[in-house]
Order: structure tokens, then sequence, then C-alpha cells
């Protein structure tokens, strides 16, 4: 996936920022020795630990001119310039990892779809086995949302909905019951 050069250290390569900001990198190979020497590297198919500094969301940094994440910086010797509108997505899930076969260009939307935000909150969901009012999610008492995967208590909706039909109505208000037999007056 890298190229020969930069293997070797021995390209020099003017890199512009894809975002535009900033000044153009030039990595020779004093910079490029300089980045190689904070990576902890492995196997061709191991994460590359970037053991140098980071930021407060995991990510290598390096500094170029300016603080710049280390795994762009990798691509970027490695891969090419990161084209427009493109951001450097971790195969890997290791924010710390800086091999470049770990590392694809995608856009934003892209990225947050494969995101590790994503993989937590279905974890999350999956792992509900009552809602907060104490009901079994069960396949006859659970709703889940086809766009958003949200579980939804078909009992807590079925209560809430003829709540609001009575208030609608200007009925007496209906206590919600839990799943022990306790109920509780709504509040106002």
């Amino acid at each position: 996936m890298y190229n020969e050069g930069a293997r070797a250290f021995l390209e020099v390569r003017s890199i512009a920022p894809s975002n535009g900001k900033g000044t153009a990198a030039v990595f020779d190979d004093i910079t490029a020795k300089r980045f190689w020497s904070k990576v902890d590297r492995k196997g061709d198919d191991d994460c590359w630990e970037w053991t140098a500094s980071g930021n407060s969301a995991g990510y290598g940094q390096f500094w170029l001119d300016k603080l710049v994440v280390a795994h762009r910086v990798s691509y970027e010797i490695c891969v090419g310039p990161i084209g427009e509108g493109l951001v450097i997505d971790h195969l890997c899930r290791n924010r710390a990892c800086v091999n470049p076969n770990h590392l694809q260009a995608v856009t934003q939307k892209e990225n947050i779809v494969r995101g590790v935000a994503r993989q937590n909150r279905r974890i999350k969901l999956d792992a509900l086995t009552h809602c907060p009012k104490g009901h079994e999610y069960n396949a006859e008492n659970t709703y889940i949302h086809p766009r958003t995967g949200w579980k939804n208590c078909r009992v807590c909706k079925n209560v809430a909905t003829r709540i609001s039909k009575e208030k609608k109505l200007g009925r007496a208000k209906s206590p919600r019951p839990y799943s022990d037999g306790r109920t509780i007056k709504c509040r106002q």
C-alpha cells in the first residue's frame, strides 16, 4: 500500500493540507525519520502504535509547523495527499494506530457510519433487557425503530398514549403501572 520511497525515507515530497488551511509540509528524510522514530512498528498487519504525545481523544500528535494528527501524516507520507473533503478512517478502530494499511480516506459521513460511537450505541441498545419502568424487552413487548434502532416498550407506550388521550378529553389522569404492580401519579 505504501511506496518504496516512503519506506526508505528518501523521497522529498510537498504535501498541502487537504482542508486548505495552514501551510504545506515538506516530508524530507529528516522529518520522516523523526516521525517514524515515534512509532512502534510491528508487522504490516499489526497496529503501529504512536508512542509520542496524543490528544484527549486518543489520536497521536506530531509537530509540522503546527500540531497535526499523526495518522494523517502517516497516510500522506506513505500513500499520498488526502483528497479534498476526505478524512482518514482507522479501519482497525485504534486511534493511536498510524499503520497506513489500517488507514483509509473516506468522507466524513462514511467515517461516522463506520464509527465507534454507532457501534457502542448498538452494543448498549442490545444489552438493554428491561425498559426504565421495569418491563422486560421481549418479542411481544418491544418495538424497535427501523431507522434509529431504539427499543420502545409497548406497555409504556400504550399507557402514555392512553394518558395523552384522557388529557385531551379532560378526564382524570391514570396512574402509570410498573412491572411489579406499583403505580405513580403523573406529574403535572
